[in-house]
């Protein structure tokens, strides 16, 4: 069963106390104009007018919600939307004209107002856990990001210092130079935070990133 089908379902078996709603859905279904008693008609020709002409995919895929029927009826519907607060968008599907709601703050509003509040909650819940993943996965890629930036300049200092050995340079340099390059050579794999904790004198992260960057100057010089 179809996302739409089994929300179809669902509306037509809402049981209608008032008759003023029953007219309106009836009215909607056929889409035909209807003249609001009571606050809930509209909604109630609403949920008419989608039983009758209107398809929504399944939010976890995509927030979409499609009316297809003639001109004139879809020009009642988009009045009566408009006048909800929920205006539609214009579109054509298969040479016809269409009327469509994507954002998923408009399909919220318009499920509340029809009467299918489990699917309205259910939209909410989904764009709760949605907005959860693309935080984590924002998380993960910035994460990934910093660890690659990192590997990479401790790969560069690695290359700098194994240079200055080769060359001999290295034991030119000061003690507290020549102690950060034993200890990054001993820690190639440490983030900065990590390798500061590898000193026998306490040392910032600035000031062991300025050490490195003195080595790596010193290499390149050569």
């Amino acid at each position: 069963m179809s996302y739409s089908t089994d929300l179809k379902t669902y509306l037509t078996a809402i049981e209608t106390k008032r008759q003023c709603c029953r007219d309106a859905y009836e009215c909607g279904v056929n889409l035909r104009p209807y003249e609001s008693v009571c606050a809930q008609d509209t909604g109630a020709w609403l949920r008419g007018a989608f039983v009758a002409c209107g398809t929504m995919s399944d939010p976890a895929k995509q927030y979409y919600i499609c009316f297809r029927t003639k001109s004139e009826a879809l020009a009642l519907i988009r009045e009566i939307l408009e006048s909800e607060g929920i205006p539609p968008s214009d579109g054509v599907w298969r040479h016809q004209q269409i009327l469509y709601l994507r954002d998923s703050s408009k399909i919220e509003d318009f499920m509340a107002l029809i009467g299918a509040s489990r699917y309205s909650l259910q939209l909410m819940e989904l764009k709760v856990i949605k907005g959860m993943s693309a935080d984590a996965n924002r998380r993960t890629n910035a994460d990934l990001a910093n660890c690659s930036r990192a590997a990479d300049a401790s790969a560069r200092q690695v290359a700098a210092i194994k240079k200055l050995i080769k060359t001999k340079k290295l034991q030119l340099l000061s003690a507290e130079l020549v102690e950060t390059a034993e200890i990054r050579l001993q820690y190639p794999e440490m983030s900065l935070d990590e390798l500061k904790n590898m000193f026998p004198t306490p040392i910032t992260k600035s000031g062991l990133n300025h050490r490195l960057h003195r080595l790596t100057e010193e290499a390149d010089g050569e």
